[in-house]
């Protein structure tokens, strides 16, 4: 039985990555210190470790992101409001899925892949 998930990233530019999940996403940081820090929002905690190289993002690097997450949200209207007023990096417009759930989504410094996703 799974009792918990949690999610490791790794960033390049601590600093960068602190200012995109607390500004950015709203998140409340914690265990700060020099090699990392956790995110945690509602349900979400995300923990950041430095050390990864800077990535290099070509034409294709969406398609070779690899992972990304999805956030549900209850108030798909009230996050997309909050997210546009944080200045968030949206990736795209808002569109509809294939089960008529509104999504769009956004990338932290270093391509870390946030979908968010109507409930």
């Amino acid at each position: 039985m799974i009792t918990e998930h949690r999610y490791t990233v790794f960033a390049s530019d601590l600093v960068r990555s602190r200012q995109f999940y607390e500004n950015r996403l709203g998140c409340t940081l914690s265990e700060i210190d020099e090699n990392g820090f956790v995110a945690t929002r509602d349900g979400l905690r995300v923990e950041v470790e430095g050390g990864a190289v800077r990535r290099k993002f070509g034409k294709k690097w969406l398609a070779e992101a690899g992972i990304y997450i999805t956030l549900v949200v209850d108030d798909f209207d009230a996050i997309l409001a909050e997210l546009k007023e944080r200045d968030a990096p949206f990736l795209d417009d808002v569109t509809e899925s294939a089960d008529g759930r509104r999504v769009t989504g956004i990338a932290d410094p270093d391509g870390v892949l946030y979908e968010i996703r109507e409930a």
